[in-house]
């Protein structure tokens, strides 16, 4: 039994598709097929059920993968503690996130500092994300939305303020902040349910006692805006979007609810790297900066809110 072996067998258990897993791992099919083969003859039996094209896991199949799993994450782990002894600079970030625009500010000014330091980027889904924190598979995920586990830890990073991005000549387009009621009758844009936008705005919605209107969902901020522009409706949008249209205006909602807190997960038995501990407290740093913006700008609009009651 060879390591390549265990590598291949892994990766075509994950994918359950033949000529998928060949096209992954850059090999040619029938090579990897006959390295399957090979496997389960030194094993002495089969690992998956054949049905023409299609290939599945079968019960050795199954119980021989948590093993490989193991032994592989075993020595990904010790090729790591060899990366840590080799020096903070040549360590590995594996981070899993929705969105990486979000973190392009901060990884250019962490890669200024450990000019070495290699990022590995996944652009993934909520569901997607607790699946490699479970897998062992990244260091970190970044998410709007929390991972319920007992072997995951998070550290709060920023609260996002959700404003309401209006299209050009909107009603509403020389306010600087409004009640969500006040739009509850308009066409909204939203976010496909693989977004973790859509989640947290169907809870400040139900919290806030509307039901809008989506007339049209998208999968990208960069969609979302541009039917903002052109006038299908109008949308949430996080505080966290730095480029949008001069031709959308965005507002704020005055509604208690209309808040999200942006955390950094990890799981707690995942060897993490120096370079990989270093990442963590620099974005800690890097955001607790923008929290206190967001804070001193929260405030202020409680208070003019407040003088403005008063009056």
């Amino acid at each position: 039994m060879e390591l390549l072996q265990l590598h291949y067998f892994r990766t075509v258990a994950q994918l359950e598709h033949m000529t998928k897993a060949a096209e992954q791992l850059r090999i040619a099919q029938p090579a990897l097929s006959k390295t399957i083969a090979r496997l389960e003859e030194d094993l002495g039996v089969p690992l998956f059920r054949r049905n023409g094209r299609q290939i599945r896991l079968n019960e050795y199949g199954r119980s021989f993968l948590q093993r490989v799993e193991l032994v592989l994450s075993t020595l990904e782990e010790g090729r790591r503690e060899l990366e840590d002894m080799a020096g903070l600079n040549q360590g590995r970030i594996e981070i899993a996130i929705q969105d990486p625009d979000r973190i392009g500010e901060p990884l250019k000014l962490f890669s200024k500092k450990y000019p070495n330091a290699k990022f590995g980027i996944i652009q993934a889904t909520h569901h997607e994300m607790e699946s490699l924190l479970n897998e062992d598979r990244i260091d970190y995920c970044m998410s709007s939305l929390p991972i319920a586990a007992s072997d995951i830890q998070s550290e709060y990073l920023t609260k996002e303020i959700i404003n309401l991005a209006l299209p050009p000549n909107h009603p509403f387009s020389d306010r600087d902040r409004l009640q969500l009621s006040e739009v509850k009758q308009e066409h909204f844009v939203g976010y496909k349910e693989t977004h973790a936008l859509y989640h947290i705005q169907n809870e400040f919605c139900r919290k806030s006692g509307i039901s809008p209107n989506f007339v049209c969902r998208v999968d990208e901020p960069s969609m979302l805006l541009k039917m903002v522009e052109a006038g299908i409706g109008v949308a949430f949008v996080s505080s966290c979007i730095r480029d949008w249209s001069p031709q959308v205006q965005l507002v704020s909602i005055v509604d208690e609810h209309s808040k999200a807190l942006f955390r950094l997960t990890w799981h707690k038995n995942r060897y993490l790297s120096k370079a990989a501990l270093a990442f963590k407290q620099f974005l800690i740093d890097y955001y607790m900066q923008g929290v206190n913006l967001n804070e001193k700008l929260e405030d202020r609009w409680q208070n003019e809110e407040k003088i403005s009651s008063s009056r």
